[in-house]
């Protein structure tokens, strides 16, 4: 699931616990980021790209849409598909949709 990158957190721990409604928000939250990987068939959104390091990692660039085919418990590495391709993937690299861009206004 994807984190911040000033402070490594998870949207879920963003919820501002002095605000009306934390826990309906920090609940919300958490069952996004448990549904990541698992809902609409696996498909993640890179977020950022990624160039595997590793022979069992994947690579995958910004935007391109994976399919997580396992979760591996306590991992911070999903095992996904990409193109036939397999291997693992950072899971902090992905999102339910694909980056918003802005639109130029000029």
């Amino acid at each position: 699931m994807a984190m911040t990158e000033s402070d490594g957190a998870t949207s879920s721990q963003k919820c501002d616990p002095y605000a009306v409604g934390y826990e309906e928000c920090e609940n919300f939250l958490r069952g996004v980021e448990e549904a990541m990987g698992t809902e609409n068939s696996g498909v993640l959104y890179a977020l950022w790209s990624y160039p595997a390091q590793l022979a069992d990692e994947l690579s995958f660039k910004e935007a391109d849409m994976v399919t997580i085919l396992q979760k591996p418990e306590g991992s911070d590495w999903w095992w996904a598909s990409l193109c036939g391709r397999e291997g693992f993937v950072p899971n902090n690299y992905f999102g339910l949709f694909p980056k918003v861009r802005p639109k130029s206004l000029c």
